[in-house]
Protein backbone atom coordinates (compact mmCIF):
# COMPACT_ATOMS: atom_id res chain seq x y z
CA UNK A 1 0.00 0.00 0.00
CA UNK A 2 2.86 2.46 0.88
CA UNK A 3 4.58 1.71 -2.52
CA UNK A 4 1.63 2.32 -4.82
CA UNK A 5 1.17 -2.19 -4.87
CA UNK A 6 -2.16 -1.82 -3.83
CA UNK A 7 -5.13 0.10 -2.74
CA UNK A 8 -6.20 0.28 0.73
CA UNK A 9 -9.74 -1.10 -0.47
CA UNK A 10 -7.63 -4.54 -0.64
CA UNK A 11 -5.72 -4.30 2.34
CA UNK A 12 -8.81 -3.57 4.49
CA UNK A 13 -10.70 -6.77 2.51
CA UNK A 14 -7.65 -9.10 3.25
CA UNK A 15 -7.53 -8.42 6.90
CA UNK A 16 -11.22 -8.99 7.44
CA UNK A 17 -11.19 -12.45 5.20
CA UNK A 18 -7.99 -12.83 7.52
CA UNK A 19 -9.66 -11.88 10.74
CA UNK A 20 -13.17 -13.68 9.72
CA UNK A 21 -11.40 -17.29 8.89
CA UNK A 22 -9.33 -17.51 12.00
CA UNK A 23 -12.13 -16.38 14.56
CA UNK A 24 -14.35 -18.97 12.29
CA UNK A 25 -11.10 -21.90 12.61
CA UNK A 26 -10.66 -21.22 16.38
CA UNK A 27 -14.71 -21.43 16.67
CA UNK A 28 -14.84 -24.55 14.91
CA UNK A 29 -12.07 -26.41 16.60
CA UNK A 30 -13.21 -25.20 20.09
CA UNK A 31 -16.67 -26.87 19.43
CA UNK A 32 -15.93 -30.03 17.89
CA UNK A 33 -12.91 -31.16 20.56
CA UNK A 34 -13.87 -29.98 24.10
CA UNK A 35 -10.84 -31.64 25.35
CA UNK A 36 -9.16 -28.33 24.01
CA UNK A 37 -11.12 -26.11 26.54
CA UNK A 38 -8.77 -25.84 29.57
CA UNK A 39 -9.39 -24.88 32.98
CA UNK A 40 -7.29 -23.06 35.19
CA UNK A 41 -7.31 -26.07 37.68
CA UNK A 42 -6.55 -28.62 35.01
CA UNK A 43 -3.46 -25.88 34.08
CA UNK A 44 -2.35 -25.80 38.03
CA UNK A 45 -2.53 -29.62 38.26
CA UNK A 46 -0.28 -30.14 35.26
CA UNK A 47 1.82 -27.42 36.08
CA UNK A 48 1.89 -29.63 39.49
CA UNK A 49 2.64 -32.87 38.05
CA UNK A 50 5.34 -30.98 35.99
CA UNK A 51 7.38 -29.78 38.83
CA UNK A 52 6.82 -32.50 41.43
CA UNK A 53 9.70 -34.88 41.14
CA UNK A 54 11.90 -31.95 41.21
CA UNK A 55 10.24 -30.77 44.01
CA UNK A 56 10.21 -33.79 45.94
CA UNK A 57 13.97 -34.07 45.20
CA UNK A 58 14.73 -30.97 46.69
CA UNK A 59 13.17 -32.12 49.58
CA UNK A 60 15.36 -35.45 49.84
CA UNK A 61 18.21 -33.41 49.29
CA UNK A 62 17.25 -30.85 52.11
CA UNK A 63 16.73 -33.82 54.46
CA UNK A 64 19.93 -35.79 53.93
CA UNK A 65 21.71 -32.21 54.20
CA UNK A 66 20.13 -31.32 57.48
CA UNK A 67 19.91 -35.12 58.68
CA UNK A 68 16.42 -35.08 59.86
CA UNK A 69 13.98 -37.87 59.10
CA UNK A 70 10.90 -35.58 59.50
CA UNK A 71 10.29 -32.29 58.41
CA UNK A 72 9.32 -30.28 61.94
CA UNK A 73 11.64 -32.41 63.95
CA UNK A 74 14.51 -29.72 64.30
CA UNK A 75 15.68 -26.45 63.02
CA UNK A 76 16.26 -27.59 58.85
CA UNK A 77 12.38 -27.31 58.92
CA UNK A 78 12.89 -23.90 58.11
CA UNK A 79 15.02 -24.68 55.44
CA UNK A 80 13.20 -27.18 53.88
CA UNK A 81 9.80 -25.07 54.02
CA UNK A 82 11.51 -22.21 51.94
CA UNK A 83 11.45 -25.22 48.70
CA UNK A 84 7.49 -25.07 47.65
CA UNK A 85 6.49 -26.56 44.49
CA UNK A 86 5.62 -22.82 43.31
CA UNK A 87 8.92 -21.55 44.20
CA UNK A 88 10.87 -24.37 42.78
CA UNK A 89 8.96 -23.75 39.56
CA UNK A 90 9.21 -19.76 39.71
CA UNK A 91 13.50 -20.53 39.87
CA UNK A 92 13.24 -23.08 37.05
CA UNK A 93 11.64 -20.41 34.79
CA UNK A 94 13.58 -17.58 36.06
CA UNK A 95 17.08 -19.49 35.52
CA UNK A 96 15.68 -21.02 32.30
CA UNK A 97 15.22 -24.67 33.15
CA UNK A 98 19.33 -25.31 33.79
Amino acid sequence: MAFGGHFFTDVAAAGLVNVSGDLAGRTAISIAWPSTRLSDARIDAALTRLGWPGYRLIQRWARARCGARSVGVNACASTLSAYSPAKFVGRQIQHGFS
